[in-house]
């Protein structure tokens, strides 16, 4: 697979997710929200809740659920980067209820199979 096969594939399942959590209630405030640290792939809102999204695209079971797909080291940069958002964003940490959720998408012909692990990430 080439950088732009990946690449769109990529962006198909951002578009995908950003679908599902509107449909669910969400409002996306910002997409690929790039940082020195990493990049947030989506952030939302829903209720009370400011949400830190890693969208993650699946290619069968051998690489395992939604929140093993994430490692420490990718958690971390997610970290890191949610706190610059919220910096940047004039958002206190420590009176906001926030979170990091982990979607998966897999594509299987013109299905796609979408997995919303809330809380994800615990810190």
């Amino acid at each position: 697979m080439g950088h732009e096969f990946n690449t769109s594939l990529g962006k198909a399942g951002e578009d995908a997710a950003e679908v599902f959590l509107e449909d669910k209630g969400y409002k996306i405030l910002a997409r690929n929200f790039r940082e020195r640290y990493g990049e947030l792939d989506l952030v939302a809102k829903k209720d009370n809740w400011l949400v830190f999204v890693e969208v993650k695209l699946k290619h069968g079971e051998e690489f395992g659920t939604a929140s093993e797909m994430v490692t420490y080291r990718k958690i971390r940069k997610i970290l890191k980067t949610a706190q610059r958002y919220m910096m940047q964003n004039n958002i206190d940490p420590e009176n906001t209820n926030w979170r990091v959720d982990v979607i998966t998408v897999e594509f299987q012909g013109d299905q796609r199979i979408i997995e919303h692990l809330e809380n994800a990430v615990t810190f």
